[in-house]
């Protein structure tokens, strides 16, 4: 697993602000991927599926990390079966299966490609401060990342985390949601290579 938490402090950073603004052109079924929907192979075919707009540039891991832009142009897996209590970054114990399939998938895309790099994205709802809830992003990102690698195989190297506290609220609202107490997968490397 890969931690860069002394570039927390510079999040302020708009890599991508030269970029228009994102223009779908895939359905959104197919764009947000939800993992209590797919099964393994299509979470392997969301991995293994090109970025939905063509590259402009290469990219390194922290402008990926920081830019949200940036991550809009690969497709997402939501773990929307794996729901976190308020404050809390433990998955039960009755959640972990829902994450074989999406293990899987990653597992066939490194097998294609042993460099894949794939970003685990924790969230948080809007309850708390932004402090405390970018910090419980970050542990609930790393806690699924470890069941990933402990539990079902996943190579560490092949796997970075990131905590986005309440930027990227699901349902927006200031109370507390489900919802938006999650973690969302995305393969990263196509962003990392030269454009094609």
């Amino acid at each position: 697993l890969v931690d860069q938490r002394e570039d927390a402090g510079n999040r302020q950073v708009n890599y991508g602000q030269a970029l228009p603004p994102l223009r779908l052109n895939v359905p959104r079924d197919q764009y947000i991927v939800s993992g209590a929907m797919a099964d393994r192979r299509a979470v392997r075919d969301t991995f293994m599926a090109p970025p939905v707009e063509r590259l402009q540039s290469r990219y390194t891991l922290r402008e990926v990390r920081e830019n949200e832009r940036l991550r809009e142009i690969v497709r997402r897996v939501d773990l929307d079966s794996i729901t976190f209590d308020t404050g809390s970054a433990a998955v039960r114990q009755s959640q972990v299966p829902y994450l074989a399939d999406i293990a899987g998938g990653m597992l066939d895309v490194i097998n294609r490609n042993p460099g894949a790099l794939f970003l685990v994205e924790g969230h948080t709802d809007a309850v708390g401060s932004d402090l405390s809830n970018l910090m419980l992003s970050d542990r609930r990102a790393e806690t699924v990342a470890r069941i990933l690698t402990d539990g079902f195989g996943v190579p560490p190297e092949n796997i970075v985390t990131e905590g986005y506290g309440e930027q990227f609220l699901k349902i927006y609202t200031q109370e507390a949601e489900r919802q938006n107490r999650r973690v969302t997968v995305r393969n990263i490397t196509p962003l990392l290579s030269s454009a094609q």
